[in-house]
């Protein structure tokens, strides 16, 4: 079963935090995974604050960041480009589901991303991995199978 990972899910396959081991399991197990191609630009800002948090050392900052963007450049992960289509999905999610509900830009983003891939193997049930409650109820409300991880 296909995996598209948000970049708040992403980085605990690098990083320890709450739900690591579950995300360490679905990548190493040979799931095919896909990742918008934002993630390495969230990563990026992810990581700088836990550096600004004390909860990574500055010097380690920039070879995990080089580990990742390694890992994002040689295939190892599906990257959804952010073309005019998901640009154009993220705007009708903002200017419809957001009406309503919070909803980030990055996040409509990485959702379109997702419901992109969705539309593009609908024969296929993706899963959504995420920990962030928002985008998991933006992601429900739009028929995802979503898979919240460390968070309830």
């Amino acid at each position: 079963m296909p995996a598209f990972l948000d970049a708040s899910v992403f980085v605990k396959f690098y990083f320890p935090e709450a739900g690591s081991e579950e995300i360490i399991r679905l990548i190493d197990g040979g799931e095919e995974v896909w990742l918008s191609e934002l993630t390495g630009i969230e990563i990026a800002a992810a990581l700088a604050k836990k550096v600004r948090e004390q909860d990574l050392k500055q010097e380690h900052f920039p070879d995990l960041l080089g580990k990742i963007s390694h890992d994002l450049a040689t295939g190892r992960f599906g990257i959804v480009t952010i073309d005019d289509e998901v640009k154009g999905m993220a705007k009708n999610l903002l200017s419809t589901w957001a009406l309503q509900h919070p909803l980030r830009t990055l996040d409509a983003l990485q959702l379109a991303s997702a419901l992109k891939m969705r539309s593009q193997k609908p024969e296929l049930e993706w899963e959504f991995y995420v920990s962030d409650r928002t985008l998991a109820a933006a992601a429900e409300g739009h028929g995802l199978v979503t898979c919240r991880v460390g968070i309830p």
